[in-house]
């Protein structure tokens, strides 16, 4: 509850400082609608896993990185170690 009350604080805090579309990249297809739930319109929802890749044997590429780094928040459900390497 803690961290969905900082990400609704966040999404707040964004929309005030600027007039683009916050960019939200999650780990996980299934994180990507509940956040599109909870940021609507303000957002716009990044999934890093690609398609059809496993996810407990996925290693990190240069794409998901750089499109990690381009993110505003990212939402990840943090027990896998690609997760681990990529917000550390």
């Amino acid at each position: 509850m803690k961290y969905m009350i900082i990400f609704l604080m966040l999404i707040n805090l964004f929309s005030y400082i600027s007039y683009r579309k916050v960019l939200v990249a999650v780990t996980l297809e299934p994180l990507a609608s509940i956040v599109y739930e909870i940021g609507g319109g303000l957002i716009e929802v990044e999934v890093l896993l690609p398609e059809g890749v496993e996810p407990h044997t996925f290693q990190l590429t240069r794409d998901v990185i750089e499109t990690a780094s381009r993110a505003d928040l990212i939402v990840h459900t943090g027990h896998m170690e690609w997760e681990k390497e990529l917000v550390s």
